[in-house]
């Protein structure tokens, strides 16, 4: 029996075990979970990745020829997802040395047939200037232009995060991590309106307790 893979596949790159990271990519998952869609999430600190050698075989056999690492197991839930969403912590304004890492061993999709359409990037970064990151989401967007039938969509740029506790504060950017996540149902049905149309609007948890403490008043 072929194992169903979800449309949404979330790779995170934090080498933390509970990252500032992870922490908003979560959001973005909540906000696509209420709006219907299942989910996997890959967690490269767990997998065993190693570098590409550059032979190129892949390109013709569409699988890697390293075998002792988990990398063609992941290729093959990539190339079956329809959404791809990166999430890293901001190293020297750019992804996380684990990403680039594993993006290099993606080769092997180049010539396949892989499902996915969109692509996502979810970062924090402690500097507080978004400008000094734009090298992180030029680099998942140089990816995607090597799929023709994939497209960027979106980042999400969590900035001023130091702590894990940082996010919490940040109710504008959590909303935007969720409604990223909400926004891919209004993606695959562009005849639905956002806020109305044939499914209720996902909630947003941020709003729900604002709305909650206005009603104990």
């Amino acid at each position: 029996m072929v194992e169903k893979v979800p449309p949404i596949l979330i790779i995170t790159s934090s080498l933390k075990e509970e990252s500032c990271s992870d922490a908003l990519g979560n959001y973005f998952l909540s906000g696509a979970h209420q709006a219907g869609y299942d989910y996997k999430k890959i967690r490269l600190r767990t997998k065993k990745i190693k570098f590409c050698d550059g032979c190129q075989d892949c390109l013709y056999s569409h699988r890697c020829r390293i075998e002792d690492d988990d990398m063609n197991s992941i290729l093959e839930d990539m190339k079956k997802a329809s959404i791809l969403v990166f999430v890293t912590p901001i190293y020297f304004g750019n992804i996380s040395g684990l990403l680039k890492t594993f993006l290099d061993r993606t080769y092997p999709l180049l010539k396949s047939d892989y499902k996915f359409r969109r692509v996502y990037l979810v970062y924090t970064a402690q500097e507080d200037c978004k400008s000094h990151n734009k090298a992180a989401i030029q680099s998942i967007k140089s990816w995607t232009d090597r799929f023709p039938k994939a497209k960027f969509i979106k980042a999400v740029e969590g900035v001023e995060i130091i702590e894990k506790d940082d996010i919490a504060k940040k109710r504008t950017l959590l909303r935007d991590s969720f409604q990223a996540g909400a926004s891919c149902y209004y993606l695959d049905n562009p005849e639905v309106k956002r806020g109305g149309g044939r499914k209720k609007k996902p909630e947003d948890p941020s709003k729900a307790k604002k709305d909650d403490k206005k009603k104990e008043k």
